[in-house]
């Protein structure tokens, strides 16, 4: 057990991964405090929304204290916890999109497809440089967030993304391009 005085930066991770594992519960709150805030901001840039960001964080840390005993970390734990919350947003994304298509079909059918109200809202969104970066394929988005958004380096945006620093580089140079090309 890692003393409460003690500032969990100075441990291994491998000691901090160990005592969340024993069911250290002082230990996984401060990992919960220190890596929340930049978690959240993570989660929210590619959701939009405070409320659906929280729950994923909050659902990434409570499923690693329901799976504590047999928790792993191959790497490091920030590129771990970024890596499961990029994950989660993936999945939501996935399951939005499905409800949308179910919700449109249902829309159609019924005859109840809203008048341009969601076009307006489109065009007032598209020039945004936030629309710009939504608009690129995931791994680049992710990489683009990860480095000016989240300010990590390449290394650690080649862990979460489970590449080469050489391919993080290369993600975020064609992303930069693409703006680029799209402005």
């Amino acid at each position: 057990m890692i003393p409460e005085e003690y500032d969990i930066d100075k441990f291994s991770e491998r000691s901090l991964i160990l005592a969340v594992r024993s069911g250290d519960l002082v230990v996984f709150e401060r990992l919960f405090r220190k890596y929340y805030q930049p978690l959240w901001r993570f989660a929210n840039r590619y959701v939009l929304s405070m409320e659906t960001a929280e729950d994923i964080v909050q659902d990434v840390f409570s499923s690693i204290w329901a799976n504590r005993e047999t928790w792993d970390v191959a790497d490091d734990i920030k590129s771990y916890l970024y890596r499961a919350v990029r994950n989660r947003t993936i999945n939501h994304h996935k399951r939005m999109k499905l409800e949308s298509r179910v919700f449109d079909f249902s829309a159609t059918l019924h005859g109840d497809v809203p008048s341009g109200e969601s076009d307006a809202q489109e065009k007032l969104e598209a020039g945004s440089a936030k629309e710009l970066v939504y608009s690129l394929s995931e791994p680049r988005r992710t990489a683009v967030i990860l480095r000016y958004y989240e300010g990590l380096k390449f290394s650690e945006i080649a862990s979460v993304l489970g590449t080469s620093t050489k391919s993080a580089e290369m993600l975020v140079a064609r992303a930069i391009r693409s703006l680029r090309n799209k402005i």
